[in-house]
């Protein structure tokens, strides 16, 4: 972990911390309006990788429909928590083989739906950060928690891989349906379930006896979901 904080972490600062600086530039508020709350906000809040609290600077890329200042560090959050918390992941399994990642999988649903259900519930309340576009639940429901589900998935279709190749046409069918039933009525929410279909069918079609004999393949598989899930 240390190793990572010290490759990642000082250019990820560099980044943050030049950008709120030099983009004072392009802003379109007095200098002295620039350097006020809102800069020390979006600086404190990235750099503790907290981007959803303050993802734009006074006055610049205001004419954007996301004024985002860089929409895409919110990956790498994503990707150096993952990283972090492979070890207890690793001691979990060792502990409590599936049952660990079933856990994991739950815990990680119910952050995400649950956000889910309160921004359903209350985003006409005008609960708010900088960030106007979403309100602070649905803000939530798509932090780190949340994504965990999608590298959960990943890893229990291959713990249950025998199990579920036996029925490749079944999980053909109702992952169909399930994105069906997402694309049309309920706007992604769904999506974990039909994207876990959908790489395991590509996956047992084209790699099966990859799958059961090269770890390698293994590495692919379960990195597949990061890779086409993105909120």
């Amino acid at each position: 972990m240390e190793k990572r904080v010290r490759r990642i972490y000082p250019a990820y600062f560099t980044v943050v911390a030049l950008s709120a600086v030099t983009l004072c530039l392009l802003s379109t508020v007095p200098l002295s309006q620039y350097f006020g709350v809102g800069f020390w906000k979006y600086l404190g809040a990235n750099l503790l990788f907290l981007n959803f609290l303050a993802p734009s600077l006074p006055g610049v890329f205001t004419s954007n429909i996301m004024p985002a200042v860089n929409g895409a560090l919110w990956t790498l959050k994503m990707r150096s928590f993952s990283i972090y918390c492979s070890p207890y992941a690793l001691f979990g399994q060792s502990l409590w083989n599936k049952k660990s990642c079933r856990g994991a999988f739950l815990l990680s649903c119910i952050w995400k739906y649950g956000f889910a259900l309160l921004d359903t519930m209350y985003s006409s309340q005008g609960i708010y950060t900088l960030d106007s576009s979403r309100s602070f639940y649905a803000q939530l429901e798509a932090q780190f928690p949340g994504q965990l589900l999608y590298f959960c998935a990943g890893i229990l279709l291959l713990l249950y891989f025998d199990t579920l190749k036996r029925h490749f046409l079944s999980i053909s069918g109702i992952s169909t349906g399930l994105f069906l039933l997402d694309h049309w009525f309920m706007r992604g929410n769904l999506d974990v379930l039909w994207i876990s279909g959908l790489v395991f069918v590509f996956g047992f079609w084209r790699y099966s006896e990859t799958f059961r004999n090269t770890a390698i393949s293994h590495t692919v598989y379960t990195s597949s979901i990061s890779r086409y899930c993105r909120r």
